[in-house]
C-alpha cells in the first residue's frame, strides 16, 4: 500500500520539470539510433551497450540541467563562456594534433575538445548579453554580441574545425535574429560576405577546398575525396521506395560506405528503409523541431525564448546538414546526424539544450497542445519571430523561491489546481492603495500583435475609450515571483492585471457591478484567453473587488487615458492662477493636515496635473498616504479643463524649491513651484 503511494510521488517529483512530449520524441530517435546503429556495426552489441551508457549519461544530464532554477542558468552564462574562451586559447598554445588538426586539451584527468563546450555556451552568453539590455536595445549591443560569437568561432576554425565553426556561427546567428536583427542588416551583412568571397575562400585549408569543389563533381576523385560522397548517394538511392531490408544493406555490410557508424548512419538508415523510412524520420525530426517552436514561442522571459529558439533551430541544423552532406547537396563537414550517430560528446552537447528547452518554465502546457498543428508546419520552414507572451498568465522562471503550499478551496476562494493566495496573506490588503496612472513609454515588445489558441490579437496602440464587460478571473502564488509579458517580476499583492489588448503598460478601471466596488489595475501581462474571460487580475485586486471566493466575477473594464503634463512640469517662474474645486468636490477627496493655514496668497508644490478626474484622485490617494503626518495638506485643484495634485501651503518660494530637492529623490520627480 505504502509502494502504491510512494511510486506516484516519486515518479511526479522525477519528472516535474520535464516536457513528457518532447521527451517521448527524443526517445524514439534514440530508440532509432540504437536500432540503425545494430546494424551499422554489423550486430556489435559491445557497440550499441556503449552507446546507450552514453545516452543514459547524457539523459542524467538532461534532467540535471532541467532542474537546475533561472537564475542560476543566467549566472552560470558569463563564466562558461569564460571558461570556454580560455580552454579555446589553451587549445590553440597547447592542444594536441590528431589527423592534422589542433582540435583536444588534455587537462590531466581527461583529453577534451572544447568547441562542444561552446555550442552551449555562445549561445547562452549570447541571450544572457541580450536579456541583460533588452529594454534598451541598439544596433550597439547587436554588434557587441557579434563579437561574443565571432571571437570562439575564429578561434576553432583556426584549429582547424570547419564543421563545428559553422554550427556554433549558426546558432550564435539564430540569437541575432531572434534578438530582432533588422532584415536590413542582415541583408548588409549578407552582401558584404559575398564580397569577401575570394578573401575566405583563399583563407580555407587545401582539404577544405577540396570538399566544396567535390560537392560539384565527386567523381573526378571517386577513390579519394570524392569517394563519401558518391558512396553516401549509392547507399541512398539503392533503397528505394521500401528498402533493402534491416540488416539487408549491401553498402553497409559489404564495407563501401566509410563512416557509417557515425557521419554516414543516415546512408545506413535510408539504404535499409528506403524513403517510406525518410519520411517517417523527418517526422520526428520536424516533430521535435515543432516542439521546440511552441516552447520557443511560449518562453516566459526574453532569455529562455532566445535559448528555447537557438536550440531549435541549431538541432535543425544538425539534422539538415548531416542529411544534406549525406545525399551530396552540401560538402562533408563531419557533422553527426543528431540523436541517431554514434558518440557521446554530441548526444551530450544535445540532450543538454534539451534539457534547457524541456524545462516545464518555458511551457504553458494550456497553450502548448493548441499551438503543435501549427508550430509543425511553421517547422518545414518559417524561423520563430520575437513576439510578446501570449500566455493566459505568468510562465513560472525561477524554481528557487520558497511558495507556501496551496491552502483548501474552501477556506480561501476558487482557484486552479496548484494556484491559490498562500498561507501568509498580508492583513492590510483592503487598504492596499490602487494604481497610480501616469504617463509611462509603451514596452518594445509586449505591444506587436501575436497569436494564442488560434486567434490573432492587435495591441491597441493607445488605450483611447476602450470599455467592455465580461468574466475576469485572478491568479496568485503559483505566479507570483515570477516573469509577465512585459518583463516585470508579478506580484500578487500589487494592482496589476493582464489582458489580451490594452497597451503595456497602461491603466484600466475595474469595477464589479454586483458588489458596486472599482479599483485601478495597471496592466503589465497578457491574457486570458481561455473560457471568454477579458482580464486576469492579481489576487489582491480581485480581494478588493470581492471576487476570490468564486475565482472570477463579472467586471466592467474601462480604460484610463494618462496624461503626459505629470512628467512634463513647468518652469518654475511660470506664475499660476489655482482655482479650487467646489467646496463639495475638496471636502470630498482632499485630506486636510490638522492645523494647516489658509491657501490664500501661499505658495504650493504641484505633483502631478491629470484630464482625467479619477486619475487625479488616485493619485492624490498615494500621495495622501505618502504626505500623511507632514503637516502639509495635499487637495485636488482644477484649471484649465487639468485636475492638479498639489501640497501646501509653504512660507516662500525659495522654501518650496528646498522641499521640491528634497521631494525629487524620494518621489523620483521634481515637483514644481506653483504660486496663488
Amino acid at each position: 500500500m505504502i509502494r502504491q503511494r510512494l511510486w506516484p510521488r516519486v515518479w511526479k517529483r522525477f519528472t516535474l520539470h520535464l516536457d513528457p512530449v518532447l521527451l517521448a520524441a527524443l526517445g524514439l530517435l534514440m530508440l532509432t539510433g540504437l536500432t540503425v546503429l545494430y546494424s551499422a556495426s554489423d550486430g556489435d552489441w559491445g557497440r550499441v551497450l556503449k552507446q546507450s551508457a552514453n545516452m543514459l549519461v547524457a539523459f542524467g544530464i538532461l534532467w540535471l540541467v532541467a532542474n537546475l532554477p533561472l537564475h542560476f542558468l543566467l549566472r552560470t552564462a558569463v563564466p562558461v563562456y569564460a571558461l570556454g574562451m580560455a580552454l579555446l586559447v589553451g587549445v590553440a598554445l597547447f592542444g594536441e594534433i590528431s589527423h592534422g588538426a589542433r582540435r583536444w586539451l588534455n587537462v590531466g584527468v581527461a583529453t577534451i575538445q572544447p568547441s562542444e563546450l561552446m555550442k552551449i555556451a555562445v549561445p547562452l552568453m549570447m541571450a544572457w548579453y541580450f536579456e541583460k539590455h533588452e529594454a534598451t536595445l541598439t544596433l550597439k549591443n547587436y554588434f557587441v554580441a557579434a563579437l561574443l560569437l565571432l571571437l570562439p568561432v575564429l578561434l576553432i576554425a583556426r584549429q582547424p574545425d570547419l564543421g563545428t565553426a559553422l554550427l556554433i556561427s549558426a546558432s550564435g546567428f539564430y540569437v541575432l535574429f531572434l534578438a530582432g536583427l533588422s532584415w536590413r542588416v542582415m541583408g548588409v551583412l549578407l552582401a558584404i560576405a559575398l564580397g569577401s568571397a575570394p578573401v575566405l575562400w583563399s583563407m580555407l585549408h587545401d582539404y577544405q577546398r577540396q570538399r566544396i569543389l567535390m560537392l560539384f563533381d565527386p567523381a573526378q576523385d571517386a577513390l579519394g575525396k570524392g569517394y563519401h560522397t558518391i558512396q553516401g548517394t549509392i547507399a541512398v538511392g539503392s533503397g528505394g521506395v521500401l528498402g533493402k531490408g534491416y540488416l539487408n544493406g549491401t553498402q553497409t555490410h559489404l564495407d563501401f560506405l566509410p563512416e557509417r557508424t557515425t557521419d554516414f548512419i543516415f546512408a545506413v538508415y535510408s539504404e535499409e528503409f528506403g524513403l517510406l523510412g525518410n519520411l517517417i524520420l523527418l517526422g520526428m525530426y520536424l516533430f521535435v523541431i515543432a516542439r521546440g517552436f511552441i516552447i520557443t514561442a511560449e518562453a516566459s522571459t526574453y532569455f529562455t525564448r532566445l535559448m528555447a529558439g537557438s536550440i531549435t533551430l541549431t538541432f535543425f541544423t544538425y539534422a539538415f546538414v548531416n542529411m544534406g552532406m549525406v545525399i551530396g547537396i552540401l560538402p562533408v563537414v563531419g557533422v553527426p546526424l543528431p540523436l541517431v550517430s554514434y558518440g557521446g560528446t554530441s548526444m551530450v552537447t544535445l540532450l543538454l539544450g534539451f534539457g534547457m528547452l524541456s524545462r516545464r518554465f518555458l511551457m504553458n502546457k494550456q497553450t502548448g497542445l493548441a499551438l503543435l498543428a501549427a508550430a509543425i508546419l511553421a517547422a518545414c520552414g518559417t524561423a520563430p519571430v520575437r513576439q510578446p507572451e501570449v500566455r493566459s498568465s505568468p510562465a513560472p522562471v525561477a524554481d528557487s523561491q520558497p511558495v507556501p503550499a496551496a491552502p483548501t478551496q474552501a477556506a480561501r476562494g476558487g482557484y486552479l489546481e496548484g494556484d491559490g493566495p498562500g498561507q501568509e496573506i498580508p492583513a492590510n490588503l483592503d487598504a492596499t492603495l490602487d494604481a497610480v496612472p501616469k504617463a509611462e513609454p509603451l514596452h518594445r515588445y509586449a505591444n506587436r500583435q501575436y497569436a494564442a489558441l488560434g486567434k490573432t490579437y492587435t495591441p491597441l496602440a493607445a488605450p483611447g475609450n476602450y470599455k467592455e464587460r465580461g468574466i475576469a478571473s485572478w491568479y496568485g502564488r503559483k505566479f507570483h515571483g515570477q516573469r509577465t509579458s512585459s518583463g516585470e517580476v508579478y506580484d500578487m499583492y500589487a494592482m496589476t492585471a493582464a489582458h489580451p489588448t490594452l497597451p503595456i503598460p497602461s491603466y484600466a478601471r475595474v469595477t464589479h457591478p454586483a458588489s458596486g466596488k472599482s479599483v485601478v489595475v495597471r496592466v503589465n501581462d497578457r491574457g486570458p484567453f481561455l473560457h471568454g474571460r477579458i482580464m486576469d487580475l492579481s489576487y489582491v485586486a480581485a480581494h478588493k473587488l470581492g471576487i476570490v471566493g468564486n475565482g472570477s466575477g463579472e467586471v466592467e473594464v474601462e480604460s484610463i487615458v494618462t496624461d503626459a503634463a505629470v512628467t512634463a512640469p513647468l518652469a518654475d517662474t511660470e506664475p499660476l492662477k489655482i482655482e479650487p474645486l467646489p467646496p463639495e468636490s475638496v471636502a470630498k477627496v482632499a485630506v486636510p493636515a490638522a492645523g494647516a493655514p489658509s491657501e490664500a496668497g501661499k505658495v504650493y508644490l504641484q505633483l502631478g496635473a491629470f484630464k482625467s478626474q479619477q486619475g487625479a484622485e488616485s493619485f492624490l490617494a498615494r500621495m495622501s498616504a505618502e504626505f500623511d503626518g507632514s503637516g502639509r495638506r495635499v487637495g485636488l485643484y482644477r484649471k484649465d479643463e487639468l485636475v492638479r495634485v498639489q501640497i501646501g501651503p509653504y512660507a516662500t518660494q525659495d522654501e518650496a524649491r528646498a522641499y521640491a530637492e528634497k521631494l525629487q529623490k524620494r518621489l523620483g520627480f521634481k515637483p514644481l513651484v506653483s504660486v496663488r
